[in-house]
C-alpha cells in the first residue's frame, strides 16, 4: 500500500448514518462477536474461517480493494446490513 492509510477522518459523507469503528485488520474477524458487520480483507477473512459461503458481498477478484462483508448469521437480513449490502 502506498500513501497514507485511510482513516475515519477521510469519510466526507455518510448519508445512511452508518456508525464506523476503526479496528486493526487482524482483529476484524473477531470483531464480529461485538459488531453487526465488518469489512474484512481477504488475507484475514480466510484464515478466520470467513469463507465464500459465509459472506454477504465479495468484491471482484480484479479489484484493488478485494474485501469481504461478513456479519453474524442472525444479522444477515437486518435492515442496517441490507443497506450496506445494497449500496
Amino acid at each position: 500500500m502506498t500513501g497514507n492509510p485511510i482513516t475515519l477522518k477521510d469519510i466526507t459523507a455518510n448519508p445512511k448514518n452508518i456508525e464506523f469503528t476503526e479496528i486493526e485488520n487482524a482483529s476484524l474477524p473477531q470483531a464480529l462477536n461485538h459488531k453487526d458487520a465488518a469489512v474484512v480483507p481477504l488475507a484475514f477473512a480466510l484464515p478466520a474461517g470467513l469463507s465464500a459461503d459465509k459472506q454477504l458481498l465479495v468484491e471482484g477478484k480484479d479489484s484493488d480493494y478485494y474485501n469481504v462483508l461478513a456479519v453474524k448469521a442472525e444479522m444477515k437480513h437486518h435492515p442496517r446490513v441490507q443497506k450496506i449490502y445494497k449500496s
